[in-house]
């Protein structure tokens, strides 16, 4: 069986803005009314930080436009007679959409933790990423073995990594001369 040689999603994160915080939400419950115990209540005291997403929101509505098109492109490229159709609530579409979707949305995801930098919400959507993007090629070339390039150095739900070894990114580390 032939293979399918694939690599990993681009996104542009070094272009992408920072969310900067804009202030603190607090809980508009008042602290005797709400329940739980002594440390949920001290906890739910604490404020949430709130960032102003609009730019990140912008720029990641650029990058999800750009990579829908070529998914688009690559479904059409092995399947001349594909036809985009949107699910409804009483008829689920074609079988691609949703893997796309929630591909896209993975990728919105991911951006918005990069502008807000959390890096442990960064390393579990790249992860997700990397295991949706293969899910989505496997999907739209059926005749041949899809892998990434370097599949040993790319976590997916296939391709374990450990978290000492891997990166935000979700590849594993490179090996440092120490």
């Amino acid at each position: 069986m032939k293979t399918f040689n694939l690599r990993p999603v681009y996104i542009p994160f070094k272009d992408c803005p920072t969310a900067p915080s804009v202030g603190v939400q607090f809980s508009s419950t008042p602290v005797h009314k709400r329940k739980g115990n002594n440390y949920t209540l001290i906890r739910s005291c604490r404020g949430s930080i709130v960032h102003d997403t609009k730019a990140c929101n912008t720029f990641a509505d650029a990058v999800c436009d750009k990579l829908e098109q070529r998914l688009i492109n690559l479904a059409k490229k092995f399947d001349p007679s594909y036809v985009v159709v949107a699910p409804t609530v009483a008829y689920a579409g074609d079988p691609l959409t949703p893997l796309r979707s929630s591909l896209l949305i993975e990728i919105r995801y991911a951006i918005q933790s990069y502008a807000k930098k959390e890096w442990s919400w960064v390393k579990a959507h790249m992860s997700t990423i990397n295991t949706k993007w293969l899910d989505y090629h496997r999907a739209c070339v059926k005749n041949m073995e899809v892998r990434y390039v370097n599949a040993q150095d790319i976590h997916t739900k296939d391709n374990f990594i450990p978290l000492k070894e891997r990166n935000t990114f979700g590849r594993r580390k490179k090996p440092s001369s120490k």
